[in-house]
């Protein structure tokens, strides 16, 4: 936590787990490569990571982990991961793309996308079935958002303050 000189990271493989605020506020790392699960904060405030790959052996997310990381543009979640909390990508104020694969996870969590002001597209699997109460709120470029499931739950004000979006 608080490691201002580190810059990337390379986990072994066989790594299966990242724990709570384990690398929170390290503000120059900029590259990372996922093989386990991540832990509550883990890269909260790492204000100069601009790369996320998340690997087979990352099946859940908990909250928070990436919030505040201004410098992530996109990311990637395969469908390994089932289980996202809430407020994963909060104040990811550069996040601007973010594609999902089938069969991953049903639920978008509560704030998962808050606050993201250059988030501007997004396609949502037919494997969501619940967008939670303000999944996206804040993200005011957000102009068109593509959701592929059937009878997919809206949460209430899933898309607050989203004052660019023009079609769902």
């Amino acid at each position: 936590k608080g490691c201002t000189s580190l810059t990337k990271l390379i986990f072994p493989e066989s790594l299966k787990t990242i724990e709570d605020n384990a690398f929170a506020n390290c503000s120059y790392l900029n590259s990372i490569v996922i093989p386990g699960n991540i832990g509550y904060k883990s890269f909260s405030c790492c204000t100069s990571l601009e790369s996320v790959v998340f690997l087979e052996g990352v099946t859940s997310i908990k909250s928070h982990a990436f919030d505040g990381c201004n410098s992530l543009t996109e990311v990637a979640i395969p469908s390994n991961i089932t289980q996202l909390e809430n407020s994963i990508f909060y104040d990811c104020a550069s996040l601007s793309s973010v594609s999902f694969e089938e069969n991953g996870a049903q639920i978008l969590p509560y704030a998962f996308f808050e606050n993201c002001i250059k988030l501007d597209n997004v396609v949502l699997p037919s494997t969501i079935k619940e967008i939670e109460h303000g999944a996206f709120r804040g993200c005011s470029s957000l102009s068109k958002i593509s959701i592929q499931g059937i009878n997919t739950v809206i949460g209430n004000n899933a898309f607050k303050g989203c004052s660019a979006l023009k079609e769902i």
